[in-house]
């Protein structure tokens, strides 16, 4: 069944890795119920984790409570989007933002795909090959008080296992404050042409917008 774990058992048990301190700091004063869970069985899916949760918990857990972290590679950098499970065709890692940027096949060390996490570490902000440039968080008002289910990382099986449940909104607020201007925060299926920071963003954009329909 799904358990909740001290934050003793996290530090000890290395399931954030150096630079994601910042996620215990948030931890340690945290509403309930924000923790790292861990679940009986491993998910790789929006879907299968949503399906999970719903039986062991109890709970009436719906779709878009399940929170990707997409990552696509342009230029040998990163750019992340991050928005709940809106129920849009699945993003696989053919290229599908033009001819120059497409899903990226390589992550940071530090997960693998089916565990992608928008809490990256703290190095990972950087200009240099395989780091994130630009992170981009789909924002609605609706959105401030759900409670959804993010990866937090890490590789294999137990990876797969776990996942850390804050409201969405306090989520926003974290990777901002952590990250920046690195972090854009905005409704990015409505989001004006004149309003996207970069060519790159508004690629990214449009693809989404043109998934959703």
């Amino acid at each position: 069944m799904t358990r909740k774990l001290s934050l003793e058992e996290i530090m000890q048990s290395g399931i954030l890795v150096p630079g994601q301190e910042y996620v215990a700091d948030y931890l340690r004063s945290a509403p309930e119920p924000s923790g790292i869970y861990e679940h009986s069985a491993a998910t790789k899916t929006c879907k299968e984790k949503i399906e999970l949760l719903r039986i062991e918990t109890g709970m009436p857990w719906e779709l878009r409570q399940a929170i990707r972290a997409v990552y696509f590679k342009h230029g040998g950098l990163l750019h992340v989007v991050v928005t709940p499970e809106l129920g849009v065709a699945r993003i696989d890692t053919t290229p599908c933002f033009g001819k120059t940027l497409g899903t990226a096949t390589e992550l940071p060390d530090y997960m693998e795909h089916g565990t992608c996490t928008p809490f990256i570490a703290e190095w990972d902000i950087s200009a240099a090959a395989g780091r994130v440039q630009h992170m981009y968080v789909h924002y609605k008002p609706e959105f401030e008080h759900m409670l959804g289910d993010f990866s937090i990382g890490g590789k294999g099986h137990d990876a797969q296992k776990r996942s850390l449940w804050m409201q969405y909104g306090d989520a926003v607020r974290l990777l901002h404050k952590q990250f920046g201007e690195v972090v854009t925060v905005q409704d990015i299926y409505t989001l004006p042409p004149k309003q996207v920071r970069s060519k790159l963003i508004k690629q990214a954009v449009d693809e989404v917008r043109s998934y959703g329909r």
